[in-house]
């Protein structure tokens, strides 16, 4: 290999590496297993264009929060899996939010009124200015935060452990939440939330 060559793939080497530094960066500190559901005060937007506090998005045994997407795959192929857990955590008496935290000026298909289209079932709510997703430390979609009914954090990561495909999965960390479980908290894979001014 030539010398130049060599050059090359160093640098390429080198940019990637400065890359994946940046975007480590860019996250934000994820919120401790243990702690508190912090700013219950904020505001979030209902699809049906009134407004409440995320406080009222509680459910007296346990409130599942998974920051969604209209426009990833990853949340698309997701959606059959999500409205499933949908389902099982009703009949606990548990709620699953959906949170769009992305920035609807920037990315249109993330507004309220293209939200609103998709016909879901269970709560759809945006964040303005991605307050609860910094707070939480979310940076995926879909990145899921589980909370018991005191408010404290007990999961936080995936969805499960097969994003690519349904059929695949072994272990769905949140089905073991519902069941009773304090799965280890994980990596959520998914299209980075893209927030305002962030």
């Amino acid at each position: 290999m030539s010398t130049n060559r060599i050059t090359m793939v160093r640098l390429v080497a080198l940019c990637l590496i400065a890359l994946g530094a940046m975007e480590a960066r860019a996250q934000p500190a994820a919120l401790a297993v243990g702690s508190m559901l912090p700013n219950q005060e904020h505001t979030v937007q209902l699809l049906d264009g009134s407004s409440g506090a995320v406080s009222s998005l509680l459910a007296a045994n346990g409130t599942i929060f998974i920051f969604w997407s209209n426009q990833c795959r990853w949340t698309e192929g997701y959606e059959a899996r999500v409205k499933a857990l949908y389902a099982a955590a009703s009949s606990q008496g548990m709620a699953v939010v959906l949170v769009n935290s992305n920035d609807p000026e920037a990315f249109p298909k993330e507004s309220l009124d293209a939200s609103a289209s998709k016909g879901y079932r269970m709560p759809y709510v945006h964040d303005p200015g991605g307050i609860l997703a910094r707070a939480l430390g979310a940076y995926r979609t879909p990145e899921v935060f589980a909370f018991d009914g005191e408010g404290i954090l007990v999961y936080a990561g995936a969805i499960d452990d097969a994003p690519a495909d349904a059929k695949a999965v072994g272990t769905s960390y949140v089905s073991d939440f519902l069941a009773g479980l304090r799965p280890a908290p994980t990596k959520a894979f998914g299209c980075r939330i893209r927030l305002p001014n962030g």
